[in-house]
C-alpha cells in the first residue's frame, strides 16, 4: 500500500488555520474579575488619578484649555507638575465628591484650566480640567462650582 504525502500547500493552510483559532480562542477568554463589588464608592484594582497641573502663584499671559499641559507645549519657562494617586482612602473620597458633579447650565463653558486629571475609575477614563478655586469641566462639560471637590484636589497637589 502506498501512501500519497499531502502537499506542502495543505499542509500550510491547515497550520495557518490552527494557529488563527487558537488565537480567537486565548483572545476570547474572559479574564477573572478581581474588583470589589461591595458598593459604588469602594476603590477597584488599577484604578487611579494622575495631575498635571501649573504652580498656583505663577501668572501666564494666556488662558489654558483643556489640553496643552498633558499633552502639548506651554510657554517658555513654564513648569509643568505631575502627580499619580492611587491611595484608596484619597480615591474613595474623591470618587464620593466626583459623583456628586452637575452639569452646569452657564453657557460660558471656557475656564482657565492650571489643573488637569486623567480619572482611571469604574473601568473607564475620564479628563478633568480646572482652574484653582473654580471651573471643573468633565469630558469637555461644563460642570457647577463644587467648592468640597475643588478644595479636596487642590489640597492634595503639592504646594510649589
Amino acid at each position: 500500500m502506498k501512501i500519497h504525502p499531502l502537499p506542502l500547500r495543505s499542509i500550510y493552510s491547515s497550520l495557518l488555520i490552527l494557529q488563527i483559532s487558537t488565537l480567537c480562542l486565548v483572545g476570547c477568554k474572559n479574564p477573572k474579575d478581581n474588583s470589589i463589588v461591595s458598593n459604588n464608592t469602594e476603590v477597584q484594582p488599577k484604578e487611579y488619578l494622575e495631575f498635571y497641573y501649573l504652580p498656583s502663584g505663577r501668572l501666564y499671559p494666556m488662558r489654558f484649555n483643556c489640553g496643552p499641559l498633558y499633552g502639548g507645549p506651554l510657554p517658555k519657562g513654564s513648569e509643568r507638575h505631575y502627580l499619580k494617586i492611587t491611595d484608596k482612602a484619597f480615591l474613595k473620597k474623591f470618587r464620593t465628591l466626583y459623583k456628586t458633579l452637575q452639569p452646569s447650565s452657564d453657557g460660558n463653558s471656557e475656564i482657565n484650566a492650571r489643573i488637569q486629571a486623567l480619572v482611571y475609575l469604574d473601568g473607564k477614563t475620564d479628563t478633568i480640567c480646572m482652574n484653582i478655586g473654580f471651573g471643573i469641566s468633565v469630558n469637555g462639560t461644563l460642570m457647577k462650582d463644587n467648592q468640597e471637590f475643588s478644595r479636596l484636589v487642590t489640597n492634595k497637589l503639592p504646594k510649589n
